[in-house]
């Protein structure tokens, strides 16, 4: 590691800076601008504490439900439980560091904030960039299961999703390890992977929407015929709104990240200014509340993921329930034995 030390730093606006810069080889905007953004850091390691407790319980008890619920042991929930796991993990892991990065900064702890400061970035760009692919997988599977019909089941199976997953992983874990000695690579792979992400999914969303209007249309005209098309209406209207259900988890993640966008499309026009350190603290929390977010908008659209969650959540709390008072039970009986034990014998 790099000797670490404490220096003056000369801007353009001012003639002597007295703002403390640290040397870090990793992160060239450590320690900058702490007394400026001092509130700001406090507040992102309270809403990030809080909410990385979240993003563990709710995506957990998603990927619990789905696991113990057989009818949801398909291409499409296993997808679900893989963007669960991936946002458990920024609960888990990159939330608590990121709160370890910012309180080493405040309290000007050189090494720690260098050192988490790195893997802050590179969990981030490993877990954005899963996150973003898997929702596009998820596009992906909902046009074929509309395009491919009976031969879906045959193709798209549950091997092939965890085999394109770990491929995925393998090659955003190899481009993230060029972070500590080749930043650009991660950086700019990452830009560009979102950037293919957001227009695949967009353009296979709206081809979806334009396939389902049409077979509206047909049914519709086809009023005489009504009782052989009532079945086909059903599971019409059943994949529409799972459909629109990864739309909104898919348009939830979009604004969320295009702040962030925003905000290192600030850092390459003007540098690294404390505005631009304002705004990425800032954008870099709501990527985090991001995957709080998720599974409570799975919940909310879509009902087989709901109704699975909620008996889960039954489960747990009678299991809570029952446990409790079998040790109340316990400890009253053990109290009633020590009572006639210690009673005089006549």
């Amino acid at each position: 590691m790099s000797e670490f030390r404490l220096e003056l730093r000369q801007t353009p606006n001012e003639t002597l800076a007295t703002e403390p810069v640290s040397s870090c080889p990793f992160v060239q905007s450590n320690l900058l601008y702490l007394d400026y953004l001092r509130e700001v850091y406090i507040v992102n390691c309270i809403l990030n504490a809080i909410f990385s407790l979240v993003a563990v319980f709710f995506n957990g008890v998603i990927f619990v439900s789905i696991r113990r619920t057989p009818s949801l042991h398909d291409p499409s929930h296993l997808l679900i439980s893989i963007l669960a796991c991936t946002d458990l993990g920024v609960g888990l892991i990159e939330q608590p560091i990121y709160v370890l990065n910012k309180a080493a900064e405040l309290n000007r702890l050189g090494k720690i904030s260098c050192v988490t400061g790195a893997m802050t970035n590179m969990l981030a760009g490993l877990l954005a960039g899963m996150s973003f692919l898997t929702m596009t997988f998820i596009s992906i599977d909902r046009f074929l299961a509309l395009h491919l019909h009976l031969r879906y089941k045959a193709i798209v199976t549950k091997s092939l999703v965890l085999k394109a997953t770990f491929v995925s992983f393998i090659s955003f874990s190899l481009c993230v390890s060029f972070y500590p000695w080749l930043p650009s690579v991660p950086v700019y792979g990452g830009i560009t992977i979102i950037i293919i992400c957001l227009m695949v999914s967009t353009i296979l969303y709206c081809r979806i929407y334009k396939i389902v209007r049409k077979h509206h249309l047909q049914i519709r005209n086809s009023a005489p015929k009504q009782q052989r098309h009532e079945s086909e209406r059903i599971v019409l209207k059943k994949y529409w709104k799972s459909v629109v259900g990864f739309v909104v988890v898919h348009l939830v993640m979009v604004l969320c990240y295009l702040p962030y966008a925003i905000a290192l499309g600030m850092r390459a026009v003007s540098g690294i200014t404390k505005e631009y350190k304002l705004i990425l603290n800032v954008t870099t929390t709501i990527i985090y509340l991001n995957s709080s977010m998720n599974p409570l908008v799975f919940c909310w659209r879509i009902r087989e993921v709901r109704n699975a969650v909620v008996k889960t959540l039954k489960q747990l709390f009678r299991k809570q329930s029952e446990s409790s008072q079998t040790s109340r039970v316990q400890v009253n009986g053990t109290s009633n034995h020590a009572y006639v034990i210690s009673m005089p014998l006549n």
